[in-house]
């Protein structure tokens, strides 16, 4: 046909005779949807449980499809159904143990509401690991607050910081009425055109911060000798 070819999912052979799925999951749905009894895949070398997980990360990286509440999940089931311990999970994924934290409270302690809007993308991962210092119900409350307000970025932020300090009846102001309280600890003096360059950079941001917690796994280490150095102006 004119259309061009689908592209294999990617698998790999699991204890029980079968397969796992490592990329392609959409396109895998698709195929069953469709009826279909045959679909391409590249089968990559068996290897342990753990280490197809960190394949699936790798293989959903670039470009970057993949979610903080993807991470999440298969750092929650390294941990909890591989008995991998924080380190190991850190240098099984090239990750220092403060991004491993991160992603272990996230997928263990964010609510069911906020898991939605960060797979969605709704809202950013600092703003998650945040919300995971509170209960459910209160995570509940200020992200019904921050969606039926709008609220930007900084002003969750700024909304969570306010929550903290703030008396129970305070709480339950700032919940019917945020936007006096962050507006005035987020002054916005900048144009439209401004405040969007300003989000844009925050996601530059979020992602710099990911790239900070990278590290190359140390049985990889011996393939790039020397020091490598990435300065700001890089």
């Amino acid at each position: 046909t004119r259309e061009p070819a689908a592209l294999p999912i990617r698998v790999v052979p699991s204890a029980h005779g079968s397969f796992e799925v490592l990329d392609g999951f959409k396109r895998l749905r698709a195929y069953q949807e469709q009826g279909a009894s045959e679909l391409p895949v590249v089968i990559e070398p068996p290897s342990q449980p753990v280490e197809h997980k960190r394949l699936l990360l790798v293989a959903n990286a670039p470009p970057r499809t993949i979610t903080a509440l993807d991470e999440a999940r298969v750092v929650c089931s390294l941990i909890d159904d591989d008995q991998q311990s924080v380190a190991a999970v850190a240098r099984r994924l090239g990750k220092r143990r403060q991004w491993v934290e991160r992603r272990l409270a996230i997928g263990r302690h964010l609510c069911p509401r906020g898991q939605q809007q960060l797979a969605a993308g709704r809202i950013a991962p600092t703003l998650a690991q945040r919300l995971c210092d509170l209960p459910a119900g209160e995570q509940e409350a200020l992200l019904t607050t921050i969606e039926r307000h709008a609220l930007k970025p900084t002003e969750a932020l700024a909304l969570l910081s306010a929550w903290a300090v703030a008396d129970p009846s305070e709480q339950r102001a700032l919940l019917r009425n945020p936007l006096a309280t962050v507006r005035r600890a987020v002054p916005h003096t900048l144009s439209p055109h401004a405040i969007a360059v300003e989000h844009r950079l925050e996601e530059i941001g979020n992602a710099l911060r990911d790239l900070a917690t990278f590290e190359i796994p140390a049985e990889l280490a011996q393939a790039y000798p020397g020091t490598w150095v990435v300065s700001r102006g890089a």
